[in-house]
């Protein structure tokens, strides 16, 4: 009860946070892409219902979902030229889960210019995170955190050390409850100014009208900007005993200015025993659409208990 009544408190003071005045702009924007594919297609929401290694980035409590072992890559074909690439694998040793996660996020070239505004070289600006995650559960809470390694590129370059944490609880066989932290402390430093990464907090709400159909709703504050709502849904249709295909739609307030349906996400999942196949759609209005693809296995090493 004692945990339970600590998630619920952490989830009304975090909500609660004021936005900072838009002078402070953060960096490492990169940190809130929504990388896993299954909260991508329900409109970025699933904090409540994040399960596996891939979702260690929407909550690392998600990483209390790995069996055995869990690997999962992504690939987005972005708008604008960008290209992000994520990996991560989980495994479980008792009550103990581990997790790795990397992300990299390449960017178009651009010609360099100085001070004057002559032109140099071309720049080909970049972001990486490395990720270690530990998840255990405590008092019938999932918990988990993530400490992150943030190195930027753009001419000189920057790093960071930051931190993710969050929580899942179960209410009953219908409903769950999820709260997460991310990049908890933190700055980057370019030219001699630091620039703080993108605090954010989430809570969340899953819920089960019927055994295969999931609904999600959440709610996302970030420090330097807005707060937005995040509603979707996954069906799943089982194929034999051997396989499920996952139907995902949602929609999002968190990028408004992009108009165009830019809020809408989509996307499918199948399973076919061990492995997983992922697809999401991530319209960006007038910048054109993502496409992102998602593959996870999940096996079991001899001997490993």
């Amino acid at each position: 009860m004692l945990q339970r009544g600590a998630l619920i408190l952490g989830a009304w003071l975090a909500l609660s946070l004021p936005a900072r005045a838009a002078t402070e702009l953060p960096a490492g924007e990169f940190l809130t892409d929504t990388v896993d594919l299954r909260s991508l297609g329900m409109g970025e929401g699933g904090v409540a219902v994040a399960a596996g290694a891939g979702a260690v980035s929407v909550n690392p409590a998600a990483l209390n979902a790995v069996e055995k072992h869990h690997a999962y890559f992504t690939h987005a074909f972005e708008h604008t030229g960008m290209g992000t690439d994520y990996a991560s694998y989980g495994l479980t040793y008792k009550s103990h889960h581990a997790g790795l996660s990397y992300q990299h996020v390449g960017y178009s070239s651009t010609m360099g210019t100085d001070d004057a505004g002559n032109k140099t070289v071309d720049v080909s600006p970049s972001d990486t995170a490395y990720g270690f995650a530990y998840g255990t559960k405590l008092g019938g809470v999932d918990l988990g955190v993530m400490l992150k390694f943030v190195y930027s590129k753009i001419v000189d370059t920057a790093s960071a050390m930051t931190w993710d944490l969050g929580g899942q609880y179960k209410l009953g066989e219908d409903w769950a409850f999820g709260l997460a932290a991310q990049n908890l402390g933190g700055d980057m430093k370019f030219e001699q100014v630091n620039d703080p990464l993108p605090l954010r907090v989430a809570a969340g709400l899953g819920w089960k009208p019927m055994p295969d159909w999931l609904i999600v709703l959440d709610m996302v504050n970030p420090v330097y900007s807005a707060s937005y709502v995040a509603l979707g849904s996954e069906y799943t249709i089982k194929v034999s005993d051997w396989g499920a295909l996952s139907l995902r739609l949602g929609a999002n307030s968190r990028t408004p200015e992009l108009k165009a349906l830019s809020g809408i996400k989509a996307g499918f999942g199948f399973r076919f025993k061990g492995l997983d196949v992922d697809y999401a759609l991530n319209p960006a209005g007038e910048l054109g659409q993502g496409h992102h693809v998602g593959m996870g296995f999940r096996f079991d090493w001899p001997g490993w208990k």
